[in-house]
């Protein structure tokens, strides 16, 4: 039974929305101790954090602000050598602030200060908890602590990296990144936990808004953080706080072990952390944890416990081919096609979740090493350790949940026993007559099974093939060496004999469209535009097919879209606008139509506006400027909504730059130089930020110098000779750090300056090449 105390802490740190809900949940039956629980939470007149904390304590940094300022917390105030600028959140005892440093570096830092009257020796403790557990970790992957100490009025607080990222579950899903790179992510954060559980210290509430993920040199790095309610296990720290889980429930529900679900939770170990990465490994892979939040919010407090300790989870195959609704944009998310990713999870991705989430800790994973490597072994093709439970278990388990109904079984199946002993050698020997049918058939399955499974693994190597080295290559260098271009060539071959795969059936035609597009793409990319168009048509020949055929697979239709699209580029740069606008408006229509049937997903409204940009380079091109301004408007409406949503993927970001620059350029060709000028400075301000956030991607440089030396044509033009020459040095400045130098002048820049800006090619096809 939950005390007064404890239920009262849960209520405070739930929002006021919710907190009525929490307390039908939890009183059921006891109106006694819900008027207690009431009179104390009116008595506190405190202020309910956000629902995304912890039932316990948990300030996260990645946590947004729920309430307001403690009190004599402000925007600038001093402590020590930090000043605070901004509130990034707020849990049970403290505050998280965005402060600046100003010696003996200057730079930004995270400050975590305890609020002013929650000074009180069991706050004070867990939070001295929190700083020793950080303090002890030395990972790439766990958020640091730079200082600690006091300030004037004796509240202690602790500095640590400050962390620009996102939460992992929403990163993948903004990135749509496939589940090889779900995997590869979730990988660094078992190698975090792994790290804290060699420190003797366990995580207790891992979960996606306590995994950010930041860009670090143009990669994407999770930063584990928050450990608020961590557990020592061989140190000081753990007489300090293990007292104080008696009578509290520590985590947060959808991610807690059964082991933690015991209201006197004493004997937790760090398996609780990895049944927690067996359900955030859930989630990445699903989109859903294995209890929903919904029937969380739903059930009453004493079926929420059930639900934890006892109810075994759907495995992730079975739930993703019951989600029949969101199957479509699940599988977009994670660019495959819907009938493929059950079927991906099936066999030994189901086998590693569900050993993460054994109810019973000793058939877990012994570290979360342990569960890295099985998914560095599935990875690389190699067999995983984790099996799937044998009928013995199963029969056990099953017998342990329902020992009254098995009991009341047994007895009327002994009554029916000597009956169908009588019956059971007639059956046997009647089936055993089919019996040679049946195992011919499901051998005829199991080798139809097995070469779509070959064809699927041929299709991601094709994908695989094209590597950041092809990219590389053909993006960072104006003249390829001869050793360079074979090299690329020879890839191109192998691209070919996918192309020309036999058979007729979905996946052979898949693999056949796939490898003309990547051979077109290669050869676009190379300027070798004559050989680039009939691939390019023959890739869209078999795309249309399969997008007729099969209607409700989307990335058919996307892919198709991508080919017209392509197509159009080469017909453009040939000397075809009439055709190429034409294949521009086909990819148009069909990616219209795929975010009127998915406006949630990013990939398509994103291919959409690149759609809008390439029709209205043509048809700038071609003397139509009115609608060609009108197309580049369209493209950066989608954008700027995109930027707003996911101000974390600069590809928005970039694109949005590009149409703003185009526009700029279409404006001053029709004699509107003021409405030019705002839009090359947009462009301007947009890249600016880019080159700060990834100071090392060469393009995002280069940008900001081509819109400065415009500019400066611009204003040259306009006879501001002062500012022009502004633009031109701050051109030039950054054209330095480019990789490639075009020298900023007004009599050699105008070639630059006339020039739209085409959307980058992506390395897996999926975009446009430029």
């Amino acid at each position: 039974m939950m005390t007064d105390k404890a239920l009262f802490e849960l209520a405070w740190r739930t929002p006021e929305t919710e907190r009525a809900a929490l307390l039908d949940r939890a009183c059921e039956g006891k109106p006694e101790l819900r008027q207690r629980v009431v009179a104390l939470l009116k008595a506190d007149g405190a202020s309910a954090p956000i629902l995304s904390q912890p039932a316990a304590v948990n300030a996260s940094l990645g946590d947004q602000v729920t309430s307001g300022f403690s009190m004599g917390d402000t925007a600038g105030t001093v402590i020590g050598s930090y000043k605070l600028l901004q509130k990034l959140g707020e849990g049970g005892m403290g505050t998280v602030w965005v402060a600046e440093q100003d010696k003996p570096v200057k730079r930004r830092v995270a400050l975590k200060l305890v609020k002013a009257g929650m000074d009180s020796a069991q706050v004070l403790r867990r939070f001295e908890a929190e700083r020793q557990a950080l303090a002890m970790m030395d990972h790439t992957n766990i958020a640091k602590v730079f200082d600690a100490g006091t300030t004037t009025t004796g509240r202690p607080y602790f500095v640590m990296e400050l962390v620009k990222g996102v939460p992992i579950s929403k990163y993948c899903d903004e990135v749509h990144a496939s589940i090889q790179d779900r995997l590869e992510l979730f990988i660094q954060v078992c190698s975090a936990v792994q790290h804290a559980h060699q420190k003797g210290v366990i995580h207790r509430d891992i979960k996606p808004s306590n995994v950010l993920v930041a860009m670090q040199d143009g990669k994407p790095v999770p930063k584990v953080i928050d450990f608020g309610v961590a557990k020592a296990l061989h140190t000081k720290l753990a007489d300090r706080t293990m007292y104080t889980e008696i009578g509290q429930i520590i985590g947060t529900l959808e991610y807690m072990s059964p082991e933690q679900a015991e209201l006197s939770a004493m004997d937790i170990d760090t398996r609780a952390d990895i049944y927690a990465l067996g359900v955030l490994l859930y989630e990445l892979l699903t989109g859903s944890t294995p209890i929903t939040r919904e029937r969380l919010k739903s059930a009453a407090f004493v079926e929420v416990i059930r639900l934890i300790k006892g109810e075994e989870p759907q495995r992730p195959s079975t739930r993703l081919s019951e989600s029949k609704a969101t199957l479509a944009s699940l599988a977009t998310l994670r660019r495959m096609d819907p009938k493929k990713l059950s079927s991906t999870m099936r066999g030994e991705l189901d086998w590693v979740v569900m050993k993460a989430l054994e109810k019973d800790r000793t058939r877990r994973y012994e570290t979360a090493n342990g569960l890295a490597r099985d998914i560095q072994r599935y990875l690389a093709d190699e067999v995983v350790e984790a099996r799937a439970p044998t009928a013995g278990y199963r029969l056990k388990k099953f017998v342990r949940r329902n020992v009254g109904k098995v009991i009341a079984a047994s007895l009327v199946l002994g009554a029916l026993l000597l009956g169908i002993v009588g019956t059971t050698w007639g059956l046997i020997r009647a089936n055993a007559a089919t019996e040679g049918e049946r195992l011919a058939k499901e051998q005829a399955q199991a080798e139809k099974k097995k070469a779509i499974e070959f064809r699927d693994k041929a299709l991601d190597a094709l994908r695989a093939t094209t590597g950041e080295d092809v990219e590389k290559l053909i993006g960072a260098k104006p003249q390829l060496s001869t050793t360079e271009r074979a090299y690329l060539e020879a890839i191109a071959k192998r691209w070919q004999v996918f192309a020309r795969t036999e058979g007729t059936d979905e996946q052979s035609r898949a693999i056949q469209a796939e490898g003309h597009f990547r051979v077109a793409l290669l050869w676009q990319n190379l300027g070798r535009r004559d050989e680039a168009r009939p691939e390019y048509e023959q890739a869209v020949i078999l795309r249309k097919k399969l997008a007729v055929e099969f209607p409700t697979v989307p990335t058919y239709r996307q892919d198709l879209a991508n080919s017209h699209g392509n197509l159009g580029m080469i017909l453009q740069d040939v000397g075809k606008p009439a055709e190429a606008e034409e294949e521009y408006c086909k990819a148009i229509v069909i990616k219209s139509q795929l975010v009127v049937e998915f406006p949630a997903v990013a990939l398509y409204r994103q291919e959409l506006a690149n759609g809008h940009n390439n029709l209205g380079n043509v048809l700038s091109n071609t003397g139509r400027q009115a609608e060609a301004e009108q197309e580049y408007r369209k493209s950066m409406v989608i954008l700027e909504k995109l930027v707003v949503e996911f101000p974390t993927v600069p590809n928005y970001s970039q694109g949005l730059a590009g149409c703003h620059y185009n526009l700029g350029v279409l404006l001053r060709a029709m004699g509107k130089h003021t409405e030019a000028v705002v839009q090359y400075r947009k462009a301007i301000a947009i890249s600016a930020q880019l080159v700060v956030d990834f100071p090392k991607v060469p393009a995002y440089v280069q940008a900001k110098a081509n819109s400065h030396n415009n500019l400066g044509i611009l204003l040259s033009a306009l006879g501001k000779r002062v500012e022009a020459e502004e633009e031109y040095r701050q051109g030039d400045s950054y054209q330095t750090k480019a990789s490639h130098r075009v020298a900023c002048h007004p009599r050699l820049s105008h070639r630059v300056g006339d020039r739209p800006q085409l959307p980058r090619s992506s390395a897996d096809g999926s975009g446009e090449a430029s």
